[in-house]
């Protein structure tokens, strides 16, 4: 994936982008959320951006950060917006880059709940996984 991939429907686009260029910026946002929402997972996002493992896709409005796994999975390692409704906003966007990888499902981890949850029931997520605080999701393709 290189830094042309931009994906543009309704005026929504991710551009991937590499890491290096905007860790400066955008590591301290992962790691104030990290301490915010007691979930210690800073350091593996900023390694997986580093070492290429995951992918960072910039939006006038936020950031996502993607990883690939078992082959046929994304993990959405973090994801960060300045306004609300990000998270419905750009399913469909990281559906598609997932898709074209050839994933079969959608997994993140979370601290969040409440209204979040509710949201991302809705978008089709299921819980598989629960640990302490932090639960795991998961959306199957078609």
């Amino acid at each position: 994936m290189g830094a042309m991939l931009v994906l543009d429907s309704d005026k929504v686009s991710l551009v991937c982008q590499t890491y290096t260029k905007w860790r400066d910026k955008l590591l301290p946002i992962i790691k104030k959320t990290a301490e915010k929402n007691r979930h210690p997972f800073a350091e593996n996002v900023d390694r997986a951006l580093l070492e290429s493992k995951a992918f960072l896709f910039l939006s006038e409005d936020g950031f996502v950060a993607l990883q690939p796994f078992d082959g046929d999975k994304v993990c959405v390692l973090f994801a960060y917006s300045f306004t609300q409704g990000a998270t419905a906003k750009y399913q469909p966007e990281i559906e598609v880059l997932s898709r074209k990888i050839g994933a079969k499902s959608i997994v993140f981890h979370t601290a969040l709940n409440g209204a979040f949850i509710k949201l991302v029931q809705r978008l089709g997520y299921r819980k598989i996984a629960q640990q302490e605080h932090v639960s795991t999701w998961q959306k199957e393709l078609d």
